[in-house]
This record gives structure tokens, sequence and C-alpha cells, in this order.
């Protein structure tokens, strides 16, 4: 279960520096 929480953290980074394309 830890890995839902990793997950979330991990895109959440991502996902804002995919978002600002």
């Amino acid at each position: 279960m830890m890995w839902f929480c990793l997950s979330l953290v991990i895109i959440r980074r991502v996902g804002r520096r995919f978002r600002i394309k």
C-alpha cells in the first residue's frame, strides 16, 4: 500500500512538470 502514496507524490511532481508543456 506504500506504492499508493508514492505514486500520488511522483505523479504530482511529474504532472506539474508535464503540465507546463
